[in-house]
């Protein structure tokens, strides 16, 4: 029970950064390769004399592919991701408060790298009008992220982070920029 916040907070968190990668068929601009129907290979195994770089997760996948849809299993494992890490991070903090341990979470979760993919996904996006599907405009977003630093205030992190998304926006928007 101690773990569930955090868990549904990753869940929240994936559900937002993937969003229409959702939809039914593979993802395919992320960094994760999927086919419809993989099998059971001796390259699954790394057993061909090439470097078994992804002999773990390929078994994994081939094996999940085999009770569910491929893309399934993918999209099951973008959000996994995300559950994963907020709650591993949550589960750091030596706090029984529940609002350190989230802002933990999600902090480690929701970094420059999220915050680039949704930028670039949103950018991409075309916003159409409910009933009608007129186009209504782009979504853009500028983000200013910082890193904790040993020692270091929660207004300081808050105000170098403030000033990041202030950068972003003075060099013209629809950007990321991270705090020094």
């Amino acid at each position: 029970m101690r773990h569930l916040a955090a868990v549904l907070t990753g869940l929240g968190l994936g559900l937002a950064a993937i969003g229409p990668g959702l939809a039914p068929g593979f993802v395919l601009s992320y960094d994760m390769v999927f086919v419809p129907d993989p099998s059971f290979s001796r390259m699954t195994f790394g057993l061909t004399g090439v470097m078994p770089r992804h002999v773990p997760s390929d078994a994994f996948v081939t094996a999940l592919s085999t009770v569910m849809p491929a893309d399934l299993v993918q999209k099951l494992i973008l959000l996994a991701i995300f559950v994963m890490a907020c709650s591993a991070a949550a589960s750091l903090v030596p706090s029984e408060r529940l609002l350190p341990r989230l802002a933990a979470g999600v902090c480690y979760a929701w970094n420059p790298f999220v915050a680039e993919r949704l930028r670039c996904a949103f950018a991409q996006s075309r916003i159409r009008r409910y009933n009608s599907e007129e186009p209504v405009g782009n979504i853009t977003i500028s983000a200013g992220v910082a890193a904790y630093r040993a020692g270091e205030h929660c207004n300081a992190l808050i105000e170098r982070a403030d000033a990041a998304l202030y950068t972003s926006k003075a060099q013209g928007r629809n950007r990321v920029t991270v705090a020094e």
